[in-house]
């Protein structure tokens, strides 16, 4: 919903205060303030990252390129922003009580997976273990998470806690997919007895919780949201379930899984136009048509999709799949409408919010994945201009990576910060950078025989 209202400077302060009607609530996503020609707002704030993005000779001639540096200087980032219950994410206040979000901790995850892959820090495996035992601590009988950490095992919650969690929580597709699916690239890493306490505790996910969302179509549903079953195909659950699966059959071998991930996988092809933008099928609550053309710049829900569909592409031995990937892929990236077209002759993507901005920091995963089906030279420029920007923290701070939390006397809530998405717009990146130090690294490539 747009707003528009005159206000009037006093002091040179302009104070605005808006306030919602008796019993409800909202949320401020963006202000834009026209003022009088010769005046120009200055910020408030000194750690407010710049709203503007740098040209691209000033990211060619000063940007960083020292990758591996900067996937460790992330990394310790990281280890430095662990909270005291252990947990690597982003979180806010609600209702008097902190909410961390499953979801926000999986990149983090899948960083430090790499990263230890790469550097054999076992600081970052031990960090990562400790999410996730109590990750699969906290796995309801049923086999699904509900989408916040409690730190506190199920075992130890009575019968009426789990019905109350099942009654008013989410246990959503999306959600709880993005975290089962790094437990699922934890497995490759992790040794006997928690291998195999980890592929039990996702095969009671994908079994029990997750196959019964998947439509005929291919598609998933989000699931349960507040005792609600969703009914109708969410193409972002689509995407992380399609990954989530083919990590599970990277793992086990089990032929079932990969079929559950290429139908979803196929789903997701079978709605593209060749112009690059993606055919959404959108979650229930967007106040937008249920199916509809997605703008390239709608990178909060995007990502998921390119990142499913790659995980797929190097786990899959469906080689009709692959080669749609391939082709789609090419429509995304390169279309009239894609991604090259819509950075054009900038240094990144257009800054939106938290949440999409964040995203940009990964949907460039899309660039190194299709270098490695195809060499194409225009790629490759962009891909010099994307690892100058990710590598210096100056730019990339502009999108959410390795911000500090700001303390703003009218934010309740975390996210109506500008470091709102910082724990997962870093994690993002990790991915980004952990593949152009080996490409395939992410999605498991040098595990597949």
């Amino acid at each position: 919903q747009q707003l528009s209202f005159n206000a009037v400077v006093k002091d040179e302060i302009l104070k605005i205060k808006l306030k919602a009607k008796s019993g409800e609530t909202f949320a401020i996503n963006g202000l834009i303030v026209k003022g009088q020609s010769g005046r120009a707002a200055k910020s408030m704030f000194k750690n407010a990252p710049p709203d503007e993005l740098p040209t691209v000779d000033e990211v060619l001639k000063n940007g960083n390129t020292d990758v591996e540096n900067r996937l460790k200087e992330l990394c310790e980032w990281y280890m430095s922003h662990r909270l005291e219950n252990g947990f690597i994410g982003d979180f806010e206040p609600f209702n008097d009580k902190q909410m961390y979000w499953w979801y926000t901790t999986a990149f983090p995850i899948r960083t430090f997976l790499a990263a230890y892959d790469l550097f054999g820090d076992t600081r970052y495996m031990d960090a990562t273990t400790d999410v996730l035992d109590k990750l699969v601590s906290e796995q309801l009988p049923n086999g699904a998470w509900h989408q916040t950490f409690r730190n506190k095992p199920t075992s130890r919650l009575t019968q009426a806690e789990i019905d109350s969690i099942k009654k008013n929580h989410w246990m959503n597709m999306a959600d709880i997919g993005s975290i089962a699916g790094a437990l699922g690239v934890a497995c490759h890493y992790v040794s006997e007895p928690r291998k195999t306490k980890y592929i039990n505790a996702l095969r009671h996910f994908c079994d029990d919780w997750a196959m019964q969302w998947q439509k005929p179509s291919g598609g998933f549903t989000n699931g349960m949201e507040d005792g609600v079953p969703r009914t109708r195909e969410y193409s972002s659950a689509t995407g992380i379930e399609a990954g989530t699966f083919a990590f599970l059959y990277s793992v086990t071998k089990d032929k079932k899984y990969i079929d559950v991930a290429n139908r979803a996988a196929d789903f997701l092809l079978r709605n593209w136009n060749e112009d690059g933008r993606p055919i959404c099928h959108a979650h229930h609550t967007e106040q937008i048509e249920p199916i509809y053309d997605q703008p390239i710049t709608h990178f909060g829900a995007s990502f998921y999709y390119i990142d499913g569909l790659l995980t797929v592409y190097f786990i899959t031995e469906n080689q009709e799949i692959k080669n749609k990937i391939e082709k789609v892929l090419c429509w995304y990236v390169k279309g009239e409408k894609g991604l090259l077209a819509t950075m054009g002759t900038n240094s990144w993507w257009p800054l939106a919010d938290a949440w999409d901005n964040s995203k940009t920091a990964g949907i460039s995963l899309a660039l190194t994945g299709y270098q490695q089906m195809r060499d194409d030279y225009t790629v490759d420029k962009t891909l010099t201009i994307v690892k100058r920007f990710l590598c210096t923290q100056e730019y990339a701070g502009r999108i959410g990576i390795m911000l500090e939390d700001a303390k703003l006397p009218w934010a309740s809530k975390r996210l109506q910060t500008w470091s709102a998405c910082s724990m997962t717009a870093s994690g993002f990146a990790g991915l980004v950078l952990s593949e152009m130090v080996q490409p395939g690294i992410v999605y498991l490539k040098h595990f597949q025989n």
